[in-house]
């Protein structure tokens, strides 16, 4: 279906479409499956890759939405470019100013590792995937590598293709086209000794033939071709395709996938290969990698982080925001979220997205932006922007490109805009003091002095939240007046988990959590008098007629052979020692403790629970409530005993004891036990 709809659609030659079709089904996770969305089409690694054009890369958090950081210093390149040469139309573009464009692209790219320390993910199969871009927007848009650099910018920043403004399909777009173009800009790139060295092929001769080689066995009509341009001696001595997976696809870089895709194209495995992830990591032999696997296991005792100061600022990095700015703003986010949004109101508040059948997708903060300075500013070049309503929908940085699509799905013609706010235009800070108390009545959106925050309501004491712009920070990132100190995420990681406070992706996993298990609403996130939304109907059944029998609560964990803990309390000194009997422990923090099963210490091991985030010898534990704890929400009654010991296990045989607490608020929040129908 998506070959026929590439091949009507764009005139693009069926071999052509095989590539992005075999790239797409690839990322499907289920490897029998000859189907894909637009979330296969975004998994980076297969057809999303490092040093897009308009995203930025992985390792920065958001790779699945335009980035004007990224795109506009290309753009004015290809202005500068256009200029060098003398032209009179300085709007076009060509094989040349291509190549400076992507080539500008690489270097910026490899600076901003270099700075910040990421992982840069570039080798030859992202060269020639970069390559590959670069050529068919050309072939799209224009013809012989001219296009009018309106319709580049277009396609990239709008995402759209520039019909209005003339554009129609070219006649034929073939693989003869597509080859034509990668010749053409690789012999107009000044830089190939450069980009030689960074991806890893030493030499200029060793890339062309890198490059040509993968030319000619993606291509059935091209073998044997003659290249003009490039040495007769890698001509004479291209690979044949089997040859091809050698060079390029060797086992421990790009495994095999040709299972599960299905095309017409002879060089299925070649295109299916080419779309599966391949960070050019070192080569790693078994015995090596059996001792990396028992070091693993071994004892590492990561030093738990302090407890949290009582009062402090963090800046939880990984958040990210959205921009709503509208006059249909407030309507189009009353049907989509669990909470009341009316156009006058000014208090922000905590809410949810949830899919149609009810399950969470997206925990979030919403801030009211009318009236605040950053709202001034940000649309005082809009006719009425300062006046009409706006909107910053505070999400999992992960899960912003997820979200925006989701947005962009539900928009149709509303009217009003949005974008994803870089990271250095507003920073998103939790700020507490232990001495004062802020209620969710105690201010709106926009503080006395202009700026944007909240009150925390989730729980007591979770403080505020504030969005700081990044011209109002001093050296540590925070105002000087706020006199409080930066505290560590992990400060404000422990706070929540404390306080029985879930959040994110991780915790929260999206498209199967319902939102009462993860204390949605009793966190202040479903207003359930509001009308009709999207996932509403379960999400208002459950809380009529049903019983909600699993909730999160903060749990504890100590060495199995201890008696359990009395009272919940994080203390960095504690070690989580294993069973095993060789003295391990679990790490201080780590992704591989999400989601492990709780079960019962009895000879039957019956799971309980799951154990959803810990640090150091606190963590959330998703629990049955009769079972774990002494609450009765149903008619059927608490089995729980003081006695019962519940563990989790590590994956490799050793177990450490937890007991799981229910704070004040949450008790006083849950109701009392009845007999209704059962809602897990």
């Amino acid at each position: 279906m998506a070959n026929e709809a590439l091949t009507k659609a764009l005139h693009l030659d069926s071999h052509i479409a095989n590539v992005f079709a075999a790239g797409a089904v690839a990322a499907n996770p289920d490897h029998s499956a000859h189907s894909f969305d637009l979330n296969h089409v975004d998994k980076h690694g297969y057809i999303e890759h490092d040093v897009s054009l308009s995203r930025d890369d992985i390792a920065f958090g958001d790779n699945s939405t335009f980035s004007k950081a990224v795109f506009q210093p290309l753009l004015q390149t290809y202005e500068a470019s256009a200029t060098r040469q003398g032209s009179n139309d300085a709007v076009k573009t060509s094989w040349k100013t291509a190549s400076e464009v992507r080539y500008a692209r690489v270097k910026a790219s490899k600076a901003k590792h270099d700075a910040e320390g990421g992982e840069w993910t570039y080798g030859l199969k992202e060269s020639i995937l970069s390559y590959g871009e670069s050529a068919l927007y050309l072939n799209l848009l224009g013809k012989d590598g001219v296009a009018p650099l309106e319709w580049v910018r277009i396609l990239f920043e709008e995402e759209r293709l520039p019909y209005a403004e003339g554009w129609r399909p070219p006649p034929k777009f073939d693989q003869s086209m597509m080859n034509h173009a990668f010749v053409e800009m690789i012999k107009a790139n000044e830089h190939k000794a450069e980009e030689a060295k960074l991806v890893g092929m030493g030499t200029v001769e060793a890339l062309e033939a890198g490059i040509t080689s993968m030319i000619k066995g993606l291509s059935p009509t091209s073998r044997g071709q003659q290249y003009h341009g490039f040495s007769q001696s890698n001509l004479a001595c291209l690979p044949e395709s089997a040859e091809l997976h050698d060079v390029i696809c060797e086992p421990q870089i790009l495994p095999s996938i040709a299972s599960g895709v299905s095309s017409s194209c002879p060089y299925e495995r070649n295109l299916s290969m080419l779309a599966r992830p391949a960070p050019l990591a070192p080569y790693t032999c078994a015995r090596c990698l059996l001792n990396q696997q028992k070091r693993r296991a071994a004892s590492t005792r990561t030093a738990p982080p302090p407890p949290p100061p009582p009062s402090g600022a963090a800046r939880p990095a990984n958040r990210r925001l959205i921009s709503l700015h509208g006059e249909e703003a407030p309507k189009f986010l009353q049907g989509l979220i669990t909470n009341n949004v009316t156009p006058r109101t000014q208090a922000g508040f905590y809410a949810a997205f949830l899919t149609a059948p009810g399950k969470v997708l997206h925990d979030v903060f919403i801030y009211p932006t009318l009236g605040s300075d950053w709202h001034k500013d940000a649309h005082a070049s809009d006719e009425k922007g300062p006046e009409q309503p706006g909107y910053l929908v505070e999400v999992d940085g992960e899960e912003v490109g997820a979200l925006m699509k989701h947005l962009k799905k539900h928009k149709l013609r509303s009217k009003f805009r949005m974008r994803v706010v870089e990271a250095e235009e507003l920073g998103v800070w939790s700020l507490w003091r232990e001495d004062e108390r802020w209620t969710s009545h105690s201010q709106g959106s926009t503080t006395s002095d202009g700026m944007l925050g909240l009150t925390d309501a989730r729980a007591p004491g979770m403080g505020q939240r504030l969005l700081i712009p990044s011209s109002s920070q001093d050296g540590s990132g925070l105002p000087a007046r706020l006199e409080v100190d930066e505290a560590p995420l992990s400060a404000y990681a422990l706070r929540r988990y404390l306080r029985g406070v879930p959040e994110g992706q991780k915790e929260i996993p999206r498209d199967e959590s319902l939102p009462m298990n993860y204390n949605l609403d009793i966190m202040g996130g479903i207003d359930f008098k509001k009308g009709c939304y999207l996932g509403q109907e379960l999400t208002i059944r459950t809380h009529h007629t049903g019983v909600v029998r699993r909730r999160v609560l903060p749990v504890v964990l100590y060495p199995p052979e201890a008696p359990a803990p009395e009272r919940l309390a994080y203390n960095s000194g504690v070690s989580t020692v294993l069973s095993s009997g060789d003295n391990q422990e679990l790490p201080a923090e780590d992704a591989a403790t999400h989601h492990l099963d709780i079960k019962r210490d009895d000879k039957r091991k019956r799971a309980t629970g799951k154990l959803i985030g810990r640090i150091g010898n606190v963590g959330l534990g998703l629990c049955r409530l009769e079972q774990m704890s002494d609450l009765a929400v149903s008619g059927e009654g608490s089995s729980f005993s003081p006695e019962d010991r519940f563990v989790v296990e590590d994956g490799q045989g050793g177990e450490v004891g937890l007991k799981a607490f229910v704070p004040d608020w949450i008790r006083g929040t849950v109701r009392s036990a009845r007999v209704q129908k059962r809602v897990e």
